[in-house]
């Protein structure tokens, strides 16, 4: 083996343990990372750091996507904790060079898989903060000034089942305000990621199916005046203008049910019968009207 091709390798091992390191001590923060222009070189040759946020050359990323593609490879089926836990961080490194590399998508949700049948759906296991940490991870992608992985299909469609979980485990026994608070940080991070990436069709198409798991017509208002907002503040992006067209006829639907339920209160009143009826009719639309009043 040459001089060079050696100096090649250890660069490759160099680079490929600079962010798998990163990824490791920022595994619980949402960091920003931003590949370097040929113009701005890395003291160290590497990457640069300076707190949450991480510049990368494009040279050196895809010679760490290489030493982490062979890691993977050699050691994708250990059965070794050490082994496993290097191999998943290896896993980071090949996603942000390829986030469309479906062979470690999946062993990510596999690991996340195994957890879940160890563990199950509740608070404060290893499969939850693995959910919070995998969220983290996704943020930092999806959300990062990098053209091509802000719009990745394979990690938004992974980032859903990420959520759905967290739904099940954390909004059991939520406050509203709780529940509020949750899906503001998910639509957050769609009007991040569509900042970054004007007309981001997949950020707004995962936006779309978070919205059959709102559970009430008060939180779709609520997003519906959130999604109105981004949408006048960047009048040219035509995937926001669409998902807001999206979400009117579901809000009219809404408004149309409570319209019906006040039409039939009135007359059940003026004919005089099923008192039981207007009993319920009444309690439904006083529960619809506390809660619009809430969301205000």
């Amino acid at each position: 083996m040459t001089t060079k091709c050696r100096q090649q390798e250890e660069f490759q091992r160099l680079a490929f343990a600079s962010l798998s390191e990163y990824f490791q001590e920022h595994a619980d923060e949402v960091i920003e990372i931003e590949i370097l222009p040929p113009a701005i070189q890395p003291p160290d040759g590497i990457t640069m750091q300076d707190g949450m946020s991480l510049g990368v050359p494009k040279k050196i990323l895809a010679l760490a996507y290489l030493e982490a593609r062979q890691h993977f490879f050699v050691h994708s089926k250990a059965h070794d904790p050490i082994t496993a836990a290097q191999t998943l961080q290896a896993t980071k490194v090949m996603l942000l060079f390829d986030p469309e590399h479906l062979t470690a998508a999946n062993y990510r949700k596999r690991t996340l898989f195994q957890l879940k049948e160890a563990h199950g759906l509740h608070v404060g296991t290893p499969y939850h903060r693995a959910l919070r940490q995998e969220l983290c991870f996704l943020n930092s992608i999806l959300t990062s000034p990098l053209h091509r992985q802000s719009k990745s299909p394979t990690l938004w469609y992974h980032r859903f089942s990420i959520v759905d979980s967290l739904r099940l485990i954390e909004l059991g026994d939520a406050s509203q305000e709780q529940i509020a608070t949750f899906w503001e940080s998910e639509f957050a991070a769609i009007y991040k990621s569509g900042e970054q990436h004007p007309k981001n069709y997949h950020a707004w198409q995962y936006a779309r199916r978070l919205v059959s798991k709102l559970d009430s017509s008060e939180m779709v208002d609520h997003v519906t005046h959130g999604v109105k907002d981004w949408c006048c503040r960047h009048p040219s992006d035509i995937s926001g203008w669409s998902f807001l067209l999206y979400l009117m006829p579901i809000v009219a639907t809404s408004l149309q049910r409570e319209l019906l339920l006040e039409s039939y209160r009135e007359d059940l009143k003026d004919t005089n019968r099923r008192p039981i009826a207007l009993d319920r009719v009444c309690n439904a639309i006083a529960w619809i009207q506390a809660h619009q009043e809430s969301s205000v």
